[in-house]
């Protein structure tokens, strides 16, 4: 793995007193505050953003990042350039699985106080993620295709930890790492579970989650819904009305409604 050399906030600030960490918490505290400012008076029930949670509102953490991409993964820049910076509104777009696993290889490289989301803590604030979509885990549903030799490489380190894993398995992207050929590397910090919803009927409805923030028992009256597909590795995420989709097969696109959260580890968050 590759450790970049992490900027003084003398680069940041002209201030010289902290690195990078330090300088991305306290930039993500001064937003807080601001969001917090700008909460409007009023009788109804205000949800306010996880203060644990947050996007990329950094352009320092941004540039950082795509450093940390181009001396990583040379050779798949094309994959990794979809993440953008929005000049506009000053926050990161993008994502997809690499984006996202490699957001968290370079948090867990450089000892930042952040991580990448994963699906329960989606679930603490999905208004937060409405009309956006962030991408949180991978299921593997067989070894067919899509994504047939990815998923066999997944499904080996899966069954070498435990030989009667059985599929699917959802397979969260925080804790996972990639290989410079763009294969998941499980970790000891992976976490993966089998999970009988990912083989329900795509567009079932559910309310209800569990540990993991996966879907537990099919609710009729609910508005959300699970999307799902028959075989292979495809992505994960929330998007919209607070869907899981878990059907797309194509892994490394990515569009400007995406979005990378992080969360501060040991927050109010799930950890």
């Amino acid at each position: 793995m590759i450790k970049i050399n992490i900027p003084t906030e003398t680069d940041l600030t002209g201030e010289g007193r902290e690195p990078i960490a330090g300088a991305m918490e306290r930039l993500l505290k001064s937003e807080e505050e601001a969001m917090k400012s700008k909460v409007p008076q009023t009788n109804s029930p205000i949800i306010l953003p996880n203060k644990d949670i947050q996007f990329i509102t950094s352009k320092e953490l941004y540039d950082e990042t795509k450093k940390y991409f181009g001396l990583t993964f040379p050779d798949n820049q094309d994959v990794f350039n979809k993440l953008n910076w929005d000049n506009a509104n000053l926050i990161a777009t993008g994502s997809n699985p690499y984006i996202q696993t490699g957001i968290d290889m370079f948090c867990k490289a450089n000892n930042l106080k952040y991580r990448i989301v994963r699906q329960a803590d989606l679930e603490t604030n999905l208004q937060m993620f409405k009309d956006k979509y962030v991408d949180s885990g991978l299921t593997l549903r067989s070894l067919m295709n899509p994504n047939s030799e990815q998923a066999k490489y997944l499904h080996t380190q899966l069954i070498k930890r435990n030989p009667k894993i059985k599929l699917p398995v959802w397979i969260e992207l925080r804790g996972l790492e990639l290989t410079t050929d763009l294969n998941f590397e499980l970790t000891d910090e992976s976490v993966y579970k089998t999970a009988d919803c990912l083989n329900w009927k795509s567009g079932t409805h559910y309310s209800q989650t569990d540990e993991l923030g996966l879907p537990v028992q099919e609710d009729k009256k609910s508005g959300r819904q699970i999307w799902t597909a028959d075989n292979g590795l495809s992505r994960a995420y929330l998007i919209r009305n607070s869907y899981l989709s878990s059907y797309n097969e194509d892994l490394a696109n990515s569009n400007g409604n995406g979005r990378v959260g992080l969360v501060r580890v040991g927050g109010g968050a799930k950890n």
